[in-house]
């Protein structure tokens, strides 16, 4: 707001000079472009001390602190735009899944209608619903450039926040935020670092814990959990071995007692066949 309004005050100020110096352009016209811009720039100035009045004592300090210190500027910047991001990930996917369930349901639709053997109202139908899915898509593929390109300005902000840990600007003990890849973005995976504000939020980095801030411990939880599936993987094939075990044993026994009783009945056929 205070930057709206600081730009709504060089309007004026140009608008002023403008008609100081005119001769030609019609007075009237600047003189009532000037009024606009005058009231425009009053209902700012209520608007500004409105939102002021509504802060209290803690935030005006935050306010304050936030004004004097160009770090804690750019990072709050930083997580309204990872906010925003987020916001247009989910819509994108709420809207995917719309497009899915009303292209299952045209299926459905469509096998009915075969069934009654409308065919023309099938065709008209089936034309429509192409039609409302091309568009659809083209309305997603038209908003990807506008999400990759909050990305960029968010990295680019990262990179910037990187840039003033490195100079010593930024305030003691501050987190590096993690940028977003754009590679697989709009997956939205429960374990993408899209859902993570390491670094971005105004707790203590001190007390927050490493599996949040320590890249290191976030690596070791995930070794940590790979190799607790291979030991549950190892005694799962111990059982299996044992098992495949026992029941080989018990095939040879039968296997042995088969051929015992197969020693014997030839030995009594022999027997009986002598006599």
């Amino acid at each position: 707001m205070e930057t709206t309004l600081a730009h709504q005050d060089k309007e004026i100020k140009k608008l002023e000079i403008t008609l100081a110096r005119s001769d030609s352009v019609d007075v009237s016209v600047l003189s009532q472009q000037l009024d606009d811009a005058r009231t425009h720039l009053a209902s700012l100035e209520q608007g500004l001390r409105r939102k002021r009045g509504l802060l209290g004592v803690d935030e005006q300090l935050d306010l304050k602190r936030l004004q004097e210190n160009n770090f804690l500027r750019m990072r709050m910047n930083a997580l309204a735009l990872k906010e925003r991001i987020r916001d247009r990930l989910r819509q994108r996917k709420f809207e995917i899944e719309k497009l899915e369930r009303n292209y299952r349901h045209s299926t459905n639709g469509m096998c009915i209608q075969i069934v009654m053997l409308v065919l023309r109202l099938k065709t008209h139908n089936m034309l429509l619903d192409a039609k409302l899915r091309k568009h659809a898509e083209s309305s997603l593929k038209r908003r990807e450039p506008a999400i990759l390109t909050l990305t960029k300005n968010y990295n680019d902000l990262c990179r910037q926040l990187k840039s003033l840990i490195n100079q010593k600007k930024a305030p003691l003990g501050a987190i590096l935020p993690i940028e977003i890849p754009r590679e697989g973005i709009f997956k939205l995976d429960v374990d993408d670092d899209i859902w993570q504000d390491i670094g971005l939020n105004d707790e203590q980095h001190s007390s927050a814990p490493l599996w949040l801030t320590n890249e290191n411990v976030r690596q070791g939880i995930k070794s940590m959990l790979q190799l607790d599936r291979c030991e549950e993987e190892e005694v799962r094939l111990l059982r299996e071995r044992h098992a495949l075990q026992e029941w080989m044993k018990e095939e040879w026994k039968i296997v042995q007692r088969a051929k015992h009783n197969a020693g014997v009945c030839y030995f009594l056929i022999h027997v009986v066949f002598c006599i």
